[in-house]
């Protein structure tokens, strides 16, 4: 025979019988996981485009030619530096090693996709 159920946040129930919802991660470090994951991937892809348009910006000679390939290609860099200062200031004001690696994520990823988006060529 079914049990009965008392309601309670993470269980529903159907008909006075107890079945189980989907409580979530057990773990805080699975949606830390993900969205670094995530973040990662975007940052690449970052990387290869800047690459791409640091060549592209050297094949056609222009003032500052050298400053503009430099900035171009550095340009990965700043959202790892990004990344690593949200990090460090978060733990340091929640003082939790997966809400630090979330922050630290979230802050590589968004500026990332900012850099993939200026990198996109435009028409003239």
């Amino acid at each position: 025979m079914a049990e009965k159920c008392a309601i309670a946040p993470a269980r529903l129930c159907w008909a006075g019988l107890r079945s189980t919802a989907y409580p979530g991660p057990s773990s805080r470090w699975i949606a830390s996981s993900v969205w670094f994951a995530g973040a990662l991937l975007t940052w690449l892809i970052c990387f290869v485009g800047a690459e791409l348009t640091a060549g592209a910006i050297a094949e056609v000679p222009q003032p500052n030619q050298q400053l503009w390939i430099a900035l171009v290609q550095y340009s990965p860099a700043y959202p790892v530096v990004f990344a690593v200062s949200v990090g460090v200031a978060y733990g340091i004001a929640r003082r939790s090693l997966p809400a630090a690696v979330l922050a630290a994520a979230q802050g590589l990823m968004w500026p990332s996709a900012g850099l993939i988006f200026l990198w996109i060529p435009k028409a003239p």
